[in-house]
């Protein structure tokens, strides 16, 4: 075989590659793969058992956050779990908290590590502050609708499926 033969199809052969690699990576939805969905589930049933005893997780004196509970300024509390895509790159960016009334919500706002972002915030005044400063929706508790995008807005607004956490949140 000649130089130029063996070339061309060096060529071909990696052009096919990188086809199937971009084609892998962008069929695969970050949002609703097995591994967040598990991380999802675990996480509510790791709050729906905190939530019976909460004393052992309140933040330290003059906190207001801990690795599993918020206080907002206004006496109101959420236990929560988020996970950052940077600790886990099969779990795309995922909060999932419960309110101290019984309320879910969801988001995908990108928290960071060990919730970071949160540390180097200011309390939050409600939960209807935090809820509106950090992208989350309500949902149920159980379903995988928390698996959709809340944040960044242009991903939140048109999903994979055409749906969208905003139009799946209204009553």
């Amino acid at each position: 075989m000649k130089k130029p033969a063996i070339a061309a199809i060096a060529l071909v052969s990696l052009a096919v590659i990188g086809v199937i690699f971009v084609v892998s990576h962008l069929s695969r939805d970050r949002y609703q793969n097995p591994q967040r969905r598990e991380w999802k589930n675990n996480s509510i049933r790791e709050i729906e058992s905190d939530s019976g005893n909460t004393a052992g997780l309140l933040p330290t004196d003059g906190e207001w956050l801990s690795d599993r509970m918020i206080l907002f300024e206004d006496g109101s509390s959420m236990l929560y779990r988020q996970k950052c895509h940077k600790e886990d790159r099969r779990i795309h960016d995922i909060f999932i908290g419960r309110s101290a009334e019984g309320k879910w919500y969801y988001s995908t706002f990108h928290f960071c590590i060990g919730a970071i972002v949160l540390r180097a915030d200011d309390q939050p005044t409600s939960i209807d502050a935090f809820v509106a400063n950090y992208f989350l929706k309500e949902f149920d508790g159980k379903s995988d609708k928390a698996l959709l995008a809340t944040w960044p807005p242009h991903e939140a607004e048109q999903g994979k499926d055409g749906q969208t956490a905003a139009a799946l949140s209204k009553p």
